[in-house]
């Protein structure tokens, strides 16, 4: 009877593979989860800290190596990280945040922080992304987010997915519902997953980023001119659309970015590249600045 009572919950945690969790160095995922996704780490700041500028930034290389825990568990991990993408609780109680506020340092070491559910769902998305090609045990359950999900969900599903690459394959017929959809921004992202999925279907997508450059959304022409110039390299295809951004300090600062990419072939952008330099948006100045510098050095003194 005793020997019933112990083994019930060991063949239930040997058999369910999702209360079991990965390790590294000695502690679990939920445990450097928890340190990734503290206070401490804002979910803004994670990606920040995550590119090759921040390597020098003190915060920066704890996060990173925090991080690289993830990369060493690898696929085991994906199981667990996917309970942190889908998990819906809200927020810790307004009494329990002020309660923990007003606590010493050394009591709260004893206490669970306060939940932020936004900081936990962001987090989760990110090391699903950064894990790229091993996140493919996550493909089943990202299928079933673009086939069931809300927008958010579908969303974040597409991104994964186009981070997994080739051992996507599964969910190819899903993203062409997407495809076929009627969201032009999902639409877009979409047509980024299916390139990475699958390039030889590469020239197909590009009809989906010429249609979405003609749609009045500022964030779907942006998405689209970035895809068109990641999947092309030919400037004549996204400059026109690049200059017709500059002005804004959103869209603006972004074409920016792609036309100092394009360097000396974008001079047909230099005169509209030149209004930018007395823009409101100080952003925007530099950003325009930055790219003449590559496009046509001597712009300013013509």
């Amino acid at each position: 009877m005793l020997f019933a009572v112990v083994a019930a919950p060991v063949a239930i945690w040997c058999l369910v593979p999702s209360l079991r969790q990965p390790s590294f160095q000695g502690q679990t995922a939920s445990w450097w989860f928890a340190k990734i996704a503290s206070p401490t780490n804002p979910w803004p700041m994670q990606y920040i800290w995550l590119e090759p500028a921040s390597a020098s930034n003190s915060r920066a290389r704890v996060f990173r190596h925090d991080f690289d825990a993830f990369h060493k568990m690898g696929p085991d991990a994906v199981p667990y990280l996917l309970t942190r993408l889908q998990d819906r609780r809200g927020d810790s109680s307004p009494s329990y945040q002020r309660f923990y506020a007003r606590m010493p340092v050394w009591g709260r070491r004893y206490l669970p922080p306060p939940r932020d559910a936004e900081q936990v769902r962001r987090t989760g998305d990110l090391i699903l992304k950064q894990l790229g090609p091993d996140a493919y045990p996550a493909v089943p359950e990202l299928i079933g987010m673009l086939k069931k999900g809300d927008r958010r969900e579908q969303h974040e599903a597409v991104n994964i997915l186009k981070e997994i690459g080739l051992s996507a394959s599964n969910a190819l017929p899903a993203l062409g519902g997407i495809l076929r959809g009627n969201n032009p921004y999902l639409r877009v992202v979409a047509a980024d997953a299916i390139r990475h999925i699958n390039p030889s279907g590469t020239e197909e997508m590009l009809q989906v980023y010429r249609e979405a450059l003609r749609s009045k959304n500022k964030a779907v022409q942006m998405a689209a001119t970035g895809s068109l110039w990641e999947a092309t390299r030919q400037p004549e295809l996204v400059i026109p659309a690049l200059t017709r951004m500059l002005g804004d300090p959103v869209s603006g600062t972004f074409a920016c970015t792609i036309l100092k990419q394009c360097g000396p072939n974008a001079s047909n952008a230099v005169p509209a590249l030149l209004l930018q330099l007395a823009a409101p948006s100080l952003e925007l100045r530099v950003a325009a600045a930055a790219a003449l510098a590559y496009v046509d050095p001597h712009a300013e003194t013509r």
